[in-house]
């Protein structure tokens, strides 16, 4: 006797609601979990760049024997009694500026810098520092000017000729220059800074949220600032200005973070988010306002996810 199989029966309705809903359930999971994850990711690439920047940092003070790069000059606005916070670059200097100070460190050849100009005196140059035009330098934009010999180079670091450093190399040169120290890929930096007085045409490096860094260096030449109770300073006009924050030097404990190197500071992913809670987006404030895990720094306020080399390159919602 012959048996025929019973037909194959369907899916009932219930069943495939019941697949809809552990599909959607899943894809749930996935909708918060890709965020996360590319938040993590991004997260430790911008750690470690942060300690690669470091490293040129370091490789930068060895070539050039100099103990820091600056992050601001003696720069004061129109009046010339506010502090601006900015590395002066200039043709000619009257011969006081703390920046004439470093850059005679930095490249002690250079050509006559002390006005007014003198055509007859043998150390003019009238290429003055090697047609380096006038523009003044948020700290990161400075760091990105020593580290890669600035927009002037197309970031090719600086001549070998030491009376001209600052030159551009001409077409099809074979010139050795001294740098870059740091390089990224174009699309890292951008032109412009929310610093008041501040060159808009100067490059600032973004970290991997598309945010600029903010860095601060102790400057063992020019005179500092010492706030109260505390050891090891920064220099008093240092600050960065970002998404409608300032952010200062940071102290913990009464103590200057680094006292006697640099701060570099990311502000994260939600460093250029446009969210509608004040507070909740862009940088922490730095300073003496740096509380672990409270305030600003608490989870979800705008420090909570900021990324320092002071902190292993971790958050700052966590203790040092």
């Amino acid at each position: 006797m012959t048996r025929h199989a019973a037909p194959r029966r369907g899916f009932t309705l219930i069943e495939l609601l019941v697949v809809i809903a552990i599909i959607a359930i899943l894809a749930g999971f996935l909708v918060v979990a890709i965020p996360r994850v590319v938040r993590s990711s991004k997260n430790a690439a911008t750690s470690s760049e942060i300690a690669q920047i470091a490293n040129a940092i370091g490789t930068y003070k060895s070539k050039m024997n100099v103990p820091y790069i600056p992050s601001c000059g003696g720069g004061v606005d129109s009046t010339g009694k506010i502090p601006t916070g900015l590395f002066r670059l200039r043709q000619q200097y009257a011969g006081n500026e703390p920046e004439l100070v470093y850059l005679k460190q930095v490249f002690p050849q250079l050509p006559y810098l002390v006005g007014p100009v003198n055509p007859n005196d043998p150390r003019y140059d009238p290429l003055g520092t090697g047609i380096l035009r006038d523009s003044d330098l948020d700290c990161n934009q400075t760091l990105v000017f020593f580290l890669t010999g600035g927009d002037q180079t197309n970031f090719q670091g600086f001549s070998t000729d030491r009376r001209h450093p600052f030159t551009t190399p001409g077409v099809g040169s074979t010139e050795s220059r001294i740098g870059p120290f740091l390089t990224f890929p174009d699309n890292r930096y951008a032109a412009g800074s929310a610093v008041p007085w501040a060159d808009k045409s100067r490059p600032a490096l973004l970290d991997r949220f598309g945010s600029p860094f903010a860095y601060f260096a102790f400057n063992p030449i020019v005179n500092t600032y010492l706030a109260p109770n505390t050891k090891g300073a920064y220099t008093e006009n240092q600050f960065f200005m970002f998404n409608g924050t300032t952010v200062n030097p940071y102290v913990l404990n009464s103590k200057y973070l680094e006292p006697k190197g640099f701060q570099l500071i990311s502000a994260g992913d939600n460093g250029k988010d446009d969210q509608s809670t004040p507070g909740t987006f862009g940088f922490g404030r730095g300073g003496v306002t740096w509380t672990p895990g409270s305030g600003e720094y608490a989870e979800g306020m705008a420090g909570a996810d900021d990324l320092a080399n002071f902190n292993g390159g971790g958050q700052l919602i966590t203790q040092n």
